[in-house]
This record gives C-alpha cells, sequence and structure tokens, in this order.
C-alpha cells in the first residue's frame, strides 16, 4: 500500500520533537572545509542543521 510521504512528514516534523543530534551535525559541517552533499534529506529537519554549519550544502 503506497504511503503519502509528504503527509507523514509534516506529521513527523509537528510530533517527533527530537533535537538532541542537531548540535553534532552542525559540527561536523563546521568542519567539512568545503561544499557538502546532503544525500536523502528526509524531512530535512537535520539539512537546515548542516546548513547551519556549512553555508555550501547542496
Amino acid at each position: 500500500e503506497p504511503n503519502d510521504y509528504d503527509t507523514v512528514a509534516d506529521l513527523y516534523d509537528a510530533f517527533v520533537q527530537i533535537d538532541f543530534d542537531l548540535e553534532f551535525f552542525r559540527r561536523l559541517a563546521r568542519g567539512c572545509g568545503g561544499p557538502l552533499l546532503e544525500l536523502m534529506a528526509g524531512t530535512g529537519r537535520a539539512t537546515r542543521a548542516l546548513h547551519d554549519g556549512c553555508p555550501e550544502l547542496t
């Protein structure tokens, strides 16, 4: 049975308030030394943290 991932993503972000890992992603991105490629970004929660640490994010 297919899922509507757009709807699920909105619900996930609204109800799952996990943020303990975001500072890890920020520090990781700060140390990258150049452009950073984010694959399989999901809802974008971690992508925002990566972008905080490395503005050259694709």
